[in-house]
């Protein structure tokens, strides 16, 4: 990904001293299309592994069959189909993964 200035983030990385890791393993649960699609574009040229679901229920399963696949989960707080500390709760105690959660 290139900023304003045409350099990649690597590059800016490398000036600033600042460790940018590859290769993580990121699910993005959100009930707005245009956010998960925007999300998951801006992670995957950080070079990111991002998988996206709009649906709670479906992301936990995915979670808890893939565990060795994802080092953090962001989450949307206000979803219709699961409350956000629900949510939060099933997955810290079921899968102990690091979760941001956002609004």
């Amino acid at each position: 990904m290139a900023s304003s200035s045409g350099r990649s983030m690597s590059s800016m990385a490398q000036e600033f001293g600042v460790c940018i890791p590859y290769d993580l393993g990121i699910m993005i649960i959100d009930e707005d299309i245009t956010c998960l699609k925007l999300l998951q574009t801006l992670l995957s040229t950080c070079h990111y592994r991002v998988i996206s679901f709009t649906d709670a229920n479906e992301a936990l399963q995915n979670l808890w069959e893939k565990k060795s696949d994802f080092d953090l989960v962001m989450a949307e707080y206000r979803m219709t189909t699961m409350g956000g500390l629900e949510l939060l709760e099933r997955i810290v105690l079921g899968v102990n993964v690091p979760v941001i959660s956002k609004n």
